[in-house]
């Protein structure tokens, strides 16, 4: 019995050293469910845990009841037994506000748990509510837009949303497209822009293009500046036409049309137009269709809404549009990949 008392007086005192743990040392702060550790005060008080470094000092503002209140990890340096970290709240004269005690490296919070805040989880629902209630909001205009076309009975209604654009171009409705003059974009030519395919498009498909230009009573030079910057400015690094030669393009060349949205326009069905002549066919009625519903149309105007239909200023697409029709670029443009000399103001 006595060998038993001397081996677990010995276990105490090993337990109350620190421990090798990797590169440094780390003790227990003292687990209340154990009762073979002493009370912390008492340590304290004894000068079991005072530093031997200057080091130490970081430990003097702690009390012995703040210690005792603090969830906190004791780090401890190869050489020094001093205590190099705390954190966690504290509740002591040295930090009045609460706030924590944290050095680097010590029980700091996770990249995870920083974006996981309440704050932030709030403002991502308040973000998502907002556009959701924005989506909504733009529904009803849309609905009650399409809902004045259908009432107008021949009378020009002003339209401003694609979606209702879109229904009064495939429906034959008359509207109203409302598009404002911009001093932003200047139509120059971007980088990626390949002369050659734009021009050689226009050649090739030119005889379609004065004949459908005719059909429909559009300027076949508008026709051309469209399919050109389609063509020149449309092949970004060669995807788009490598996306259309699989299938898995949305808009068909020569003149870059959707005929998902299209489909009807001109009397071209979905299918035909992968047929060049037929896809010129309904790039042609849809430039008509633009242009009638335009007030006071220019080609900056119809080039902007050609590119996106819900446009209510001219688009620096537009521009380019313009820009090609009154250079004529399909003829004049640089051999050259990249944006030709200035022909005009």
């Amino acid at each position: 019995m006595t060998d038993l008392r001397k081996g677990l007086s010995v276990f105490d005192t090993l337990l109350a050293r620190p421990r090798a743990t990797g590169f440094g040392f780390r003790i227990p702060i003292f687990p209340q469910s154990s009762t073979r550790n002493p009370d912390p005060r008492t340590l304290l008080t004894s000068g079991r845990l005072q530093p031997r470094t200057l080091q130490g000092s970081l430990l003097s503002p702690l009390n012995a009841e703040s210690v005792v209140n603090t969830s906190a990890q004791v780090s401890l340096a190869d050489s020094h037994p001093a205590v190099l970290g705390v954190s966690g709240r504290q509740s002591n004269p040295a930090f009045p506000d609460g706030s924590a005690l944290s050095l680097p490296g010590v029980n700091a919070p996770s990249e995870t748990q920083i974006a996981e805040s309440p704050t932030d989880t709030n403002d991502a629902l308040r973000q998502f509510e907002l556009q959701r209630l924005e989506e909504s909001k733009r529904r009803r205009e849309v609905n009650r837009e399409i809902e004045a076309l259908k009432k107008a009975k021949g009378r020009k209604v002003i339209v401003r949303m694609e979606e209702a654009r879109v229904f009064a171009i495939r429906n034959n409705l008359p509207a109203i497209f409302k598009v404002s003059p911009s001093r932003r974009g200047t139509g120059a030519a971007p980088f990626y822009r390949k002369h050659h395919i734009g021009a050689a498009a226009v050649r090739k498909h030119d005889e379609t293009i004065v004949r459908e230009s005719k059909r429909f009573g559009v300027d076949p030079d508008l026709v051309r500046a469209i399919m050109y910057i389609e063509n020149a400015d449309g092949d970004r690094l060669r995807l788009d036409r490598a996306a259309q030669f699989a299938g898995l393009a949305d808009t068909l060349l020569p003149m870059n049309i959707n005929p998902t949205i299209w489909e009807g326009v001109g009397g071209v069905r979905g299918e035909q137009f992968e047929n060049p002549e037929l896809n010129i066919r309904a790039g042609v009625a849809l430039i008509k269709a633009i242009q009638d519903r335009i007030e006071k149309p220019t080609p900056a105007k119809i080039g902007s809404v050609w590119q996106f239909t819900g446009k209510e200023n001219v688009s620096d697409n537009g521009k380019k549009i313009e820009r090609a029709m009154r250079e004529q670029l399909w003829i004049t443009g640089s051999p050259f990949d990249g944006d030709p000399a200035p022909r005009g103001p």
